[in-house]
């Protein structure tokens, strides 16, 4: 209250203020605190999740088209795949009218996909986001030759605070907590391929 001919609050009036303010601080604290929380937890995740959607569409483009897989010479063995494969990638350029003149052409291109490069491609800006992204590949039914390979991809954002899952050691890869991980089987089309070319001859 203000006193009457008198600037200013008495020393009493400033002490009850304060009480309050830190009571209703204290209250804002408890309560907004954890909200805040959840929704910056929340947040990250849905940035992991776009950030592995982004990876697999690239890595989904690189290896649809390929053949005679093999864990690449910098891959390293891991229980769930290899973070590097090599392969045949393949360009089929059909006749260019309907009556077949002009032979179909099939180029085969060496390829590699190892996860660091890979990653740095696709999410060039990740390195100051806190999170780390990699590319796991299980080449169990991609065999070599032209029979149709399934590459099963594995892509997983993981939060940069040093925490370690199970079978993974610290300050590698696979270290962090994981925020969004996804598995896609991809399965190449090079069946037609050798099928096309062989009409022709």
């Amino acid at each position: 209250m203000l006193r009457v001919g008198k600037k200013g609050f008495t020393l009493m009036e400033l002490m009850i203020t304060l009480a309050i303010s830190a009571i209703v601080g204290l209250f804002l604290s408890t309560f907004l605190g954890p909200q805040i929380r959840i929704y910056s937890a929340s947040d990250e995740q849905e940035k992991a999740k776009t950030e592995c959607a982004a990876v697999m569409n690239a890595v989904r483009q690189d290896i649809h088209d390929g053949l005679s897989f093999e864990a690449g010479p910098a891959a390293v063995t891991d229980t769930d795949g290899v973070d590097s494969i090599t392969f045949k990638r393949v360009t089929y350029t059909a006749p260019s009218d309907s009556e077949g003149n002009e032979k179909a052409s099939v180029t085969e291109v060496e390829t590699q996909i190892n996860s660091e490069d890979e990653v740095k491609k696709v999410l060039p800006q990740l390195s100051g986001e806190g999170r780390t992204v990699s590319i796991r590949f299980d080449l169990t039914d991609a065999v070599d030759g032209n029979t149709p390979a399934v590459v099963k991809v594995t892509v997983t954002a993981r939060k940069n605070d040093g925490n370690t899952d199970a079978g993974t050691e610290e300050g590698s890869a696979a270290a962090g907590t994981v925020l969004y991980t996804v598995t896609e089987n991809i399965r190449c089309q090079n069946v037609s391929v050798p099928t096309a070319a062989g009409a022709e001859s």
